[in-house]
């Protein structure tokens, strides 16, 4: 737990970025605060003989959300914790959900989900819902998992994007998709979904400034010679999904950041493994 500016502002805020749950009282004189929840993103799924794992899942987020607040009154945070990769043959592990509840929260708790992880048929996890917890926009913003490319194509097909729901200020943002194991050896892996429906391909991060906050899009891996490379991992709205950057079979790389899917494993002959997600992010901003 520290204290930051938030992105795209000058205001300090707490910053809970470690996964765990955590006490929170309200101090004098703050009666209002805005909170930020980023889920855990989802692991990545195993490669198998005949194709390469699936990317997990990135995590929802909820931006900007207020939250009336009584001084003296304590709150529970809860920071989502990253979903484990898959071992060989099993399903890579769901993101954990980021939480904020007591006190006089809406329908008693505020949560932006986890990513789910790759299943062991290299299909890309699910990214992770935000809900709504109130009017008409109840429901769920998140994109689909690529499938594998027994079902898509030989490369695999990439993650769907996560949806966005608005209202006013306020930010429900669904995940990004992870992107499906590959079936043709030596082919490039394919992209994890994104946020906002941003797409780049070309191996490098696509920042996109919105409202005052950064989206980073998913992107293609290396393809590994004489094997099946594994699928992008999907983007929550602050980190890119990981990706498989080496030239040789082996295990998913870990996501960095916030809410990040976990690549899925490469190999052929021998299955590896996939890699895990990122952890959760809460940030509370006392606004009044």
């Amino acid at each position: 737990m520290r204290s930051a500016s938030l992105p795209g502002g000058n205001s300090q805020a707490l910053v809970f970025s470690t996964p765990g749950t955590y006490t929170w009282v309200a101090p004098a004189g703050v009666s209002l605060v805005r909170v930020m929840l980023v889920g855990g993103g989802g692991g990545g799924g195993p490669s198998a003989s005949t194709n390469g794992g699936g990317g997990g899942g990135g995590a929802g987020t909820i931006l900007r959300y207020p939250v009336p607040v009584e001084e003296g009154q304590s709150y529970t945070v809860v920071v989502g914790s990253g979903g484990t990769g898959a071992a060989v043959g099993a399903a890579g592990g769901n993101g954990g959900p980021s939480l904020f509840y007591g006190g006089l929260v809406a329908n008693g708790q505020l949560a932006a989900n986890g990513g789910v992880g790759a299943s062991s048929a290299g299909v890309g996890g699910t990214g992770g819902q935000a809900p709504a917890p109130f009017g008409p926009t109840t429901g769920y913003a998140a994109g689909a998992g690529g499938i594998a490319g027994a079902l898509g194509g030989n490369a695999g097909s990439s993650g769907n994007n996560g949806l966005v729901i608005n209202v006013g200020d306020i930010s429900f943002i669904g995940g990004g998709g992870g992107g499906g194991g590959n079936t043709a050896a030596g082919t490039q892996a394919p992209p994890g979904g994104t946020p906002l429906g941003a797409v780049n391909n070309s191996g490098t991060t696509n920042q996109i400034a919105t409202s005052g906050s950064y989206m980073l899009s998913g992107y293609d891996g290396l393809a590994p010679a004489g094997a099946y490379s594994g699928g992008s991992g999907g983007s929550s709205f602050f980190s890119i999904g990981a990706t498989n950057n080496n030239t040789t079979p082996g295990i998913g790389s870990n996501a960095t950041g916030y809410g990040a899917g976990g690549a899925g494993g490469a190999g052929g002959a021998t299955a590896y493994g996939g890699g895990n997600g990122s952890g959760g992010l809460v940030i509370i901003e006392a606004v009044g």
